[in-house]
């Protein structure tokens, strides 16, 4: 098996996997009526079913010449909502531009303790999570994890023809990382979600390990620990 087929196999049974503790500490949810800092729109939701998951799971496995068991993958999953979102961030000449990004849960979500933002490796322009709205690497969301992912700018909503996202820039890839973070908090309550705890996990691979440590120095400059 080759190195490129090794890696993306231990990224998927990562994905499949992935079960972490939380913090236990409570704090208050927010007040519904308070207004949205962030959120600016939906721009797609869509409820995903379990077997539309499996056939994902498994034609990506066979693309990588990977052969699951049917059964053993439809065991691990769920169905799933998704929404693909606008908010405001920062952008290179320190103006407010209009982002993108996803939040993913479990179907019949009422309530979380902790959010998981996972910054997504490499992609084409096309392949934004915004636009794909389930994106394989938010498969952690089917171990009962409330999923969120920003496109990066220059990816979605904030692509345009004299904007490049700015690769491996760790300061504009964590304001736009922790500002989706706090769209997504807010799109939750719109949806009368509630938050019970407000902890975080955070996970990246490839460029999004990058993506990962830029998203935590930026989260700590705001006090987060």
């Amino acid at each position: 098996m080759n190195r490129n087929i090794t890696d993306k196999l231990l990224a998927l049974l990562l994905m499949l996997a992935f079960l972490t503790a939380c913090s236990d500490d409570d704090t208050p949810g927010e007040d519904p009526a308070v207004t949205n800092q962030y959120l600016t729109g939906v721009t797609a939701e869509k409820h995903i079913s379990k077997s539309e998951i499996t056939d994902m799971v498994m034609d990506y496995a066979a693309s990588q010449g990977i052969n699951l068991p049917e059964i053993l993958i439809s065991g691990l999953l769920c169905d799933v909502d998704v929404a693909a979102i606008t908010y405001t961030t920062t952008g290179p000449d320190g103006a407010s531009v209009t982002a993108s990004g996803v939040v993913a849960m479990p179907a019949g979500t009422t309530s979380y303790d902790h959010l998981l933002s996972i910054q997504h490796g490499t992609l084409d322009m096309e392949e934004a999570p915004s636009l794909q709205l389930f994106y394989y690497e938010m498969m952690p969301v089917v171990s009962g994890h409330v999923v969120v992912m920003a496109d990066y700018l220059g990816y979605g909503a904030s692509q345009t023809a004299d904007r490049q996202h700015p690769y491996l820039h760790a300061r504009l890839t964590g304001t736009a990382c922790a500002d989706m973070i706090e769209a997504a908090r807010e799109y939750l309550r719109s949806k009368s979600i509630a938050e019970e705890n407000d902890a975080l996990e955070l996970l990246g691979y490839s460029q999004g390990g990058q993506a990962t440590v830029a998203t935590q120095l930026e989260l700590e400059s705001r006090g987060w620990t």
